[in-house]
């Protein structure tokens, strides 16, 4: 990003007219939320090493700055994916486009506006003629990089970005990311028509949401943090008439919170796991139902073989083949998450508790157990009202995807895997 680029992108603050800045925050949000460098469109900086309590109860980090897409004019080396994510185009998509448009890409940091878009018109037209997604999906983010910065590219920028979201695997954080940089840029530079902009506003602020879901699915916590504050950027009035879309945001912010809190509290307990029954049992049901760690699951078996951890490990493991193991999975799992302080553990064992009651109440091996029937059906709506909440699944990029055709279908076409 050069500096005309940060002054355009800065531009854009006074156009989104959000709350923040009303009240004089914006500028301070800018400044601490984002580390914006030169080169590519805004990289953020690796997130900071977590302490080494938190190293114990979460994956490995990954580095930030590997989800965000290079849009200069001529990239010289392909993007990697960070590792766990599925890349955006694998290095065969890279040799095919260096053999492709190498000299093209080379020669048109020399070339003018109109050069740049006809280079950008032929990587579109290439991108929809293949049936290689990952070199798709690599076409698209050339063509924008090469279209996006001028009037007359506008509508082939908006093209490839929509092909790019048609194509992407909406679940896989490498993937979303592109699609967050392409908005962020589409919705702040003066090239793209007002209504454009404001739509681009409320993609970004999508393909945020989405981007921090599955980084917090991933156990990425530092990530999430540091992308979840990215959110302020467009907040515009548009996107604050969009309930939908504001739910879903401020169901991120609020797991993002959680989730710290809930990594803050089991840290804690981290160091008393193996003279604490009780401490130990929180991250056992951490291990099995939050992050699922069967090793660590192990070690604390081993050294609490007896006890309350190892009852409930037996009939967890016994569920599905003993008559009466769910109804007894669901007492110790409603038992175990009694003490536990509100947030996503908590509500997350007394789902699962839920979940083994209502297997117990659907199996036809128990229809006659009249009377234990009737107590796991006054435990369900107990653990309904206590906050019984699965994992939310919210995808709000899934609204911005075109419907699906009505017409007959066509003779089915091989895609070579992403």
């Amino acid at each position: 990003m050069n500096n005309a680029h940060i002054w355009v992108s800065a531009g854009g603050w006074f156009r989104t007219r959000t709350v923040f800045f009303r009240h004089g925050r914006a500028v301070l949000w800018l400044v601490v939320g984002l580390r914006l460098f030169p080169g590519g469109s805004g990289v953020l900086q690796a997130a900071a090493a977590l302490p080494d309590s938190y190293k114990q109860l979460l994956p490995p980090p990954l580095r930030l700055a590997g989800l965000w897409p290079d849009l200069s004019l001529s990239p010289g080396k392909p993007a990697v994916a960070p590792p766990g994510c599925q890349p955006v185009y694998h290095l065969r998509a890279w040799d095919r486009f260096r053999r492709e448009f190498a000299a093209a890409s080379a020669a048109v940091i020399l070339q003018g506006p109109a050069g740049r878009i006809a280079l950008a018109r032929k990587m579109l037209n290439r991108a929809q003629a293949t049936h290689d997604r990952g070199y798709r999906r690599l076409l698209c983010i050339r063509a924008f990089a090469l279209a996006f910065r001028w009037w007359s590219g506008a509508p082939l920028a908006q093209r490839a970005l929509t092909l790019y979201l048609q194509n992407s695997n909406l679940k896989d954080p490498a993937q979303v990311a592109p699609i967050w940089t392409m908005c962020n840029d589409a919705a702040y530079l003066r090239t793209m028509p007002p209504a454009d902009r404001d739509r681009y506003d409320k993609l970004a602020e999508a393909a945020n949401t989405q981007l921090v879901m599955e980084l917090l699915s991933a156990g990425q916590l530092a990530a999430a943090q540091r992308v979840v504050r990215l959110l302020v950027i467009h907040e515009t009035l548009g996107v604050r008439a969009d309930p939908s879309l504001l739910s879903a945001m401020g169901t991120a912010r609020i797991l993002v919170r959680q989730t710290r809190e809930m990594i803050d509290f089991l840290a804690a307990r981290w160091r008393r796991r193996w003279t604490d029954p009780a401490a130990a049992m929180d991250i056992y049901l951490y291990a099995r139902f939050i992050e699922p760690r069967p090793e660590l699951r192990t070690r604390i078996l081993r050294r609490w073989p007896a006890g309350p951890i190892a009852a409930l490990d037996r009939t967890l493991k016994t569920s599905r083949t003993a008559v009466d193991a769910d109804y007894q999975a669901g007492r110790l799992l409603a038992r175990a998450a009694r003490p536990l302080p509100w947030g996503i553990l908590r509500d997350r064992i007394l789902f699962a508790a839920l979940r083994h009651y209502r297997a117990f109440l659907v199996s036809p091996v128990t229809r006659h157990d009249r009377i234990r029937r009737t107590l796991a059906r006054i435990a369900v709506g107990q653990l309904l009202e206590q906050g019984a909440k699965p994992n939310p699944d919210i995808t709000p990029l899934a609204a911005f995807l075109p419907a699906p055709a009505t017409g007959p279908a066509g003779p089915s076409k091989t895609l070579t895997p992403p």
